[in-house]
């Protein structure tokens, strides 16, 4: 029996941090001869994908009401596919997709790629099919039965461990990982290239904000230095998400030659052009590991210059994957002020040392290895707890299904009565209108009447009048 084959359901395969460790994950997946397939709504990275030969099937998670046809369509694919275990990544697929690998005694594993954080992203709330059960049912069936929890940093072993007791024994770190292909640098002194890539949403704007202050700060001290004999700084945007309108109106007045250039699905090569990044996560490994100057900046804060012979200040960055995440802010101006001052061999021997840090701590190649050591393959992975623990929840959502088509319905039926009683009101308005209307006709005609009745001559012909009855 073939034991390599494995469903990955994930929200989506746009292009982001967490599509994009996916991404890395199957390619090297692929090449130990594993058959992947991918559950997730659609996007860019599609393409990607299936050049892997990556079965893709495109379902939505982002629905209630989908949610218990989902669970069926996922059963039909673990069958169709042969499904060996089912690898679920934050945040959304994790209701249908456990409750699929347990009724059919599947092993799943629990993907993390990040912490909660207030006011963008919490967990608790993620859970669309169940709404407010959904804490229940991550404490009582997600987190319970899986079979193991994959945790893309130590940062993130220690929210989920101690913020949930989950079972220790069960975690394994597969680290956010790259492939390390020995790049050259390639990089012009001094630096005039800057780029960064982002997702443009709510959550990152202000980190983007940031980096582009960083920007023209360099910008600003480099002209200083150098005059207008060496021009072309300049400064590119890429990404997408909510958020784009919002950044074109703040950089529209900038007159610092910064561009908003839109959407990539592949990161990796369009850094190859530049000479400095600036972000966070996941496109800091990328900017290194093609030994570009990388320029940290966190949600809300700008970190500085990531320098791994700084030894200290790169495991703290290391632990929170590259988020900037509890890490000192750094004064922009003192360390663009230090960056004008390195000599080209100094860059190059720091971008060097990056690249060699990553490869010994973030490369694709060792990392992997964890997932295949913690691998237990048993009969039952499942007991009759589990299912009906399952099934519980399956009936709750059925349940608050019926429900809410119930309420559309009467919602429907109110709104249309409230139609109708609008229509009458206006019906009514009308009509007295018209009766008023007529009301007033009504009383002219009987003013100008009496009005003719007083007049002398009119009196004159009633009075003749009578003889001529007679």
């Amino acid at each position: 029996m073939n034991n390599k084959n494995i469903l990955i359901a994930t929200h989506s395969i746009m292009t982001g941090g967490c599509e994009t460790y996916i991404l890395t994950l199957c390619t090297e997946l692929v090449k130990k001869g594993y058959n992947i397939s991918i559950v997730a709504q659609d996007g860019t990275l599609r393409k990607k994908f299936e050049d892997l030969n990556v079965k893709i099937h495109i379902i939505n998670f982002f629905s209630r009401e989908k949610a218990i046809d989902n669970v069926e369509i996922i059963k039909d694919i673990i069958k169709n596919d042969k499904i060996n275990e089912v690898h679920i990544h934050p945040i959304y697929p994790m209701f249908e997709a456990v409750l699929a690998s347990i009724y059919l005694n599947v092993p799943y594993y629990l993907f993390f790629h990040g912490v909660s954080l207030k006011g963008y992203f919490d967990i608790s709330n993620s859970f669309l099919a169940l709404g407010k059960c959904g804490p229940i049912y991550v404490k009582d069936v997600a987190f319970k039965y899986a079979e193991k929890y994959i945790y893309v940093s130590e940062e993130v072993r220690d929210f989920y461990e101690n913020g949930y007791n989950l079972n220790k024994e069960k975690g394994i770190i597969l680290k956010n990982s790259i492939k390390c292909e020995n790049s050259i640098i390639n990089i012009q002194y001094p630096l005039k290239k800057f780029v960064i890539i982002s997702r443009i949403d709510i959550d990152k704007l202000d980190s983007i904000k940031i980096g582009i202050n960083a920007y023209i700060e360099y910008y600003k001290k480099y002209i200083e230095k150098y005059g207008t004999t060496i021009d072309n700084i300049s400064l590119d945007i890429i990404g997408t998400g909510s958020e784009v309108s919002n950044l074109k109106e703040y950089i529209k007045d900038l007159q610092y030659n910064i561009k908003y250039i839109g959407e990539t699905d592949d990161s990796i090569n369009i850094i190859k052009k530049y000479d400095v990044l600036i972000g966070m996560g996941r496109t800091i490994l990328e900017g290194i590991s093609n030994k570009k100057v990388v320029l940290l900046v966190s949600y809300n804060k700008y970190i500085g210059m990531i320098d791994s012979s700084l030894e200290e200040k790169i495991s703290k960055i290391a632990f929170a994957n590259f988020s900037g995440r509890n890490m000192e802010e750094n004064n922009i101006q003192e360390d663009i002020n230090n960056i004008l001052e390195l000599e080209e061999n100094e860059i190059k021997n720091i971008v060097e040392k990056n690249y060699i840090y990553l490869c010994n701590n973030n490369n694709i190649n060792k990392n992997i290895e964890k997932l295949e050591e913690n691998k237990v393959i048993k009969k039952d992975y499942y007991n009759e707890e589990a299912v009906l623990s399952a099934n519980l929840y399956y009936e709750l959502v059925k349940y608050i299904n019926i429900l809410e088509r119930k309420n559309v319905e009467y919602i429907d039926i109110i709104q249309k009565n409230n139609e109708n009683l609008e229509y009458l009101k206006r019906e009514n308005k009308s009509k007295e209108k018209m009766i008023k209307n007529n009301q007033i006709t009504i009383d002219e005609y009987k003013e100008k009447i009496d009005s003719i009745y007083n007049k002398k001559l009119y009196k004159i012909y009633k009075f003749f009048s009578k003889f001529n009855k007679k």
